[in-house]
């Protein structure tokens, strides 16, 4: 019901819970509370939007590939003989750094989900 004055320990349990990375949805039914109301507390007290899961792992593939394909087009652009004749080495080499280097480390940051394939047995 509107306007009708909540239980200040049940707020703060909500929000704590929300912010914690339970979904609204599963809080506002285990506290009885409507779900609008307490998307309306959380961002009023957590000073945070509501947001939604993200696929991490799927963008991060789409950030890969968009290096990946940037480099591929640099790197047929520095083939160009009139683009080699009037660049210089430095030319070459700051074309592709940024985009190299960037990709690099991101791929440096990604570990294995799978734990590593266990030792082959010695051979008889």
């Amino acid at each position: 019901m509107r306007g009708v004055p909540r239980d200040p320990q049940v707020r703060a349990e909500a929000v704590a819970a929300v912010v914690a990375g339970e979904r609204i949805t599963s809080v506002a039914r285990r506290l009885g509370i409507d779900d609008g109301l307490l998307s309306r507390w959380v961002a009023a007290d957590a000073g945070v939007a509501i947001r939604r899961p993200v696929d991490i792992g799927a963008k991060l593939i789409v950030l890969i590939e968009a290096y990946v394909d940037t480099l591929l087009i640099e790197l047929q652009a520095a083939r160009d003989p009139a683009w080699l004749a009037r660049s210089t080495p430095a030319d070459l080499a700051s074309l592709v750094a940024v985009q190299h280097d960037g990709l690099i480390r991101l791929l440096s940051g990604i570990k294995p989900i799978q734990p590593s394939d266990p030792e082959l047995p010695e051979p008889s």
